[in-house]
């Protein structure tokens, strides 16, 4: 995206940039890079969107391969007003994948009451103050079997809100390289005066805390 890089942060050497170019008015995803190694360590995949489809909800916001066109971001719409965030990526474990995976009748009954506890570790990032923001993320829908085949979220995502963008956001280089990215793409938004941010997150920890009460 343009305005994303950002070196000096605290990890060595590295620094944001775009992946490619890409056509007028299309974002590009922010990428963490180790300058000494050149080696991609994270990234931030977004797309602009009316908030009007966020709101309403259109139908294709019901599971993530419909809001994300499997990652290829056709939904992106260049005057649109919002910024959707699909997709941040670090370095770490993999997403454990099943084909298969159902919803059961419990996991109904308990998706209120595990995200009430705000112990879920992928939620409770966004969650978390950034950007020099008041607060964080709020989770403003549960999608169930938005996508299948997260096994640890027992096919449910989120759509979560950060904060009007009443005030530049700042960026913090000594934290996270997850959440410089998250704190580029709030900057971003503000500078394309984009009213709002959203994440299409995930309940990572939903199915590991099911098992144990």
């Amino acid at each position: 995206w343009p305005g994303c890089s950002r070196p000096g942060s605290r990890f060595p050497g590295m620094h944001q940039r775009p992946h490619r170019r890409k056509p007028p008015g299309n974002p590009h995803p922010p990428g963490g890079f180790e300058k000494s190694s050149g080696t991609l360590v994270g990234s931030v995949f977004a797309e602009q969107v009316s908030e009007t489809v966020i709101k309403k909800p259109a139908p294709w916001m019901q599971t993530y391969a419909e809001a994300t066109s499997h990652l290829i971001l056709k939904r992106h719409n260049p005057l649109g007003d919002a910024l959707l965030l699909v997709s941040i990526s670090t370095q770490g474990k993999p997403i454990e994948k099943l084909k298969d995976a159902i919803i059961s009748d419990e996991a109904a009954k308990k998706i209120q009451q595990y995200l009430n506890l705000h112990i879920d570790p992928v939620l409770s990032f966004h969650e978390k103050a950034k950007g020099g923001l008041s607060k964080g993320a709020e989770i403003i829908r549960i999608l169930a079997n938005a996508r299948p085949e997260e096994v640890d979220a027992l096919g449910y995502n989120v759509l979560m809100q950060y904060p009007s963008l009443t005030t530049q956001p700042t960026t913090n280089t000594e934290a996270s390289l997850g959440t410089q990215l998250v704190e580029a793409s709030l900057l971003f938004a503000y500078q394309h005066k984009l009213k709002t941010v959203y994440a299409y997150s995930r309940p990572a920890g939903f199915r590991s805390w099911l098992n144990s009460v």
